[in-house]
């Protein structure tokens, strides 16, 4: 009764004040958390989308390159193959997908007598052979007549990127170049340049 109203509620005053602030402290931490999640969450989503969209195109130049091209990790296992590859190498999507070793392909393209018929010595030197990373290109006859261009190019991580160029047009070309230079056009009978190669 000798107390006044402000000295009983002076305490609690005191008490309501801390709390207000430690709640309105605390809604602020929760707001601005809340917003570097959101743009944290926003800068993820559009990094994600950035990547997305590389893969996509990366992929759609990979399939619409006129080139077949096969990349192969350290250990020498196949990590993509695009389609003008399967369509080169006539070799089954399911077996490129299940990234198999250059062993396994190779083994795949000798048993199904890709190589033709050779000596075994030959053959011997197919089964032995190690994939070479480097950049000496090789021309390759499959026998369905197809001429390919066999390049292979080292990448950073021990891998290499190998592709395959069908020359069969340009080698038919060179070969009627080379006819047209040694025989007549008229009579198509050998000229002075074959006989001086011949003597």
């Amino acid at each position: 009764v000798t107390l006044s109203k402000e000295e009983v509620l002076a305490p609690w005053r005191k008490d309501t004040l801390r709390n207000v602030f430690f709640v309105a402290t605390a809604i602020l931490i929760l707001v601005v958390l809340g917003t570097l999640m959101a743009q944290a969450a926003r800068r993820r989503a559009d990094a994600e989308a950035a990547a997305q969209q590389k893969s996509d195109v990366l992929e759609a130049t990979l399939e619409h390159m006129d080139q077949g091209l096969i990349m192969f990790d350290a250990d020498v296992r196949v990590q993509v193959c695009n389609r003008r590859a399967l369509e080169l190498l006539d070799l089954p999507a399911s077996l490129m997908r299940s990234n198999p070793r250059f062993e396994d392909v190779k083994r795949y393209e000798f048993e199904r007598g890709e190589y033709g018929p050779v000596d075994q010595d030959f053959q011997e030197w197919l089964r032995t052979q190690g994939f070479e990373r480097s950049l000496h290109p090789f021309e390759r006859e499959r026998p369905n007549g197809t001429i390919l261009e066999v390049r292979t190019a080292p990448i950073a991580d021990g891998g290499a990127v190998r592709t395959y160029t069908d020359i069969t047009a340009r080698k038919e070309v060179e070969k009627h170049i080379a006819h047209m230079a040694r025989h007549d056009a008229l009579t198509e009978l050998p000229n002075r340049v074959l006989l001086r190669e011949r003597l």
